[in-house]
C-alpha cells in the first residue's frame, strides 16, 4: 500500500527469494476508501543466485570473515556459519548473529553501508560502525523472533532501523522492551514481530528482513 500515485515499485533487498517467480496486482483506493477491480496478474522471474555470494552462503564473498580463531559470542566454541549462525564484517568490525530455537534459519546476512542509502530525513549522524541486513524464517506466521547481534567491538546504546516505507528510526526508543544491550555493549538482543515491530516486509509470511544497526559510543 502506497499513499503515492505508483508507477513503479522498488523491492528491499532480501525480500524476494533468488530462483522464483512472483506474481503481482494492483488496484486503486479512492478518497472515498472506494477499491477499484483488481488489475490482470503479471508475473516475473528473479534471477538464479547472487552474483556477490557465488559459495550460496547467504553472506557477500567480500564480507566473510576468515579469521578461524573468531568467538564473537563467548561461548568457547570457534565460530563458523551453520542454519542459524552467520558472520560478516565490514572495515569497522565484525558481526555475530544467533537466531532463537523458532528460527529455521537465517538465509541472509550483509553490512550495508549508511552512505549507500540516499534518503536524508531523520538519518542519524552516528553510524559509525555502519548497518547489519539479514532475512530470517520463522517456524509460524507472526512469531516473535529473538536474534542476537555480537561485535568484536563495543558499541553504543542506540539501535537504529531503516525501511523504504517508513524512513528511518530509532527502534531502541520507540519500542525501548525489543533491544536489550549487554554490559559491555558487544552484544544486542533484538525481539522482532513477523509482520510487525522489527519486520522490513511488513507482512505475516514467515519470513522476517530487518536493516538496522548500532548507534556509535
Amino acid at each position: 500500500e502506497s499513499y503515492e500515485s505508483l508507477t513503479a515499485l522498488t523491492v528491499p533487498e532480501f525480500i524476494l527469494d533468488a530462483g522464483e517467480t512472483y506474481y503481482w496486482r494492483v488496484r486503486f483506493v479512492d478518497i472515498f476508501n472506494v477499491s477499484s477491480l483488481w488489475s490482470d496478474p503479471f508475473s516475473f522471474s528473479t534471477i538464479m543466485a547472487n552474483p556477490g555470494d557465488p559459495d550460496g552462503n547467504g553472506v557477500p564473498d567480500n564480507q566473510q570473515v576468515t579469521d578461524d580463531t573468531v568467538d564473537l559470542n563467548d561461548d568457547g566454541y570457534l565460530d563458523v556459519s551453520s542454519n542459524t549462525y552467520k558472520m560478516a564484517a565490514n572495515d569497522a568490525m565484525s558481526f555475530g548473529l544467533e537466531a532463537s530455537d523458532n528460527v529455521r534459519a537465517v538465509n541472509s546476512l550483509k553490512t550495508i553501508d549508511p552512505d549507500d542509502i540516499s534518503d536524508p530525513f531523520d538519518k542519524p549522524e552516528d553510524l559509525n560502525f555502519g548497518l547489519i541486513q539479514f532475512k530470517i524464517r520463522v517456524d509460524t506466521l507472526g512469531d516473535t523472533a529473538q536474534v542476537k547481534v555480537y561485535f568484536s567491538e563495543p558499541v553504543g546504546t542506540s539501535w537504529y532501523k531503516y525501511d523504504q516505507i517508513n524512513g528511518w528510526a530509532d527502534y531502541s526508543m520507540d519500542y525501548p522492551d525489543n533491544v536489550q544491550f549487554s554490559p559491555d555493549n558487544k552484544s544486542v538482543l533484538l525481539h522482532l514481530v513477523d509482520g510487525g515491530p522489527g519486520d522490513s516486509d511488513g507482512v505475516a509470511n514467515g519470513i522476517i528482513v530487518d536493516l538496522s544497526g548500532p548507534g556509535s559510543t
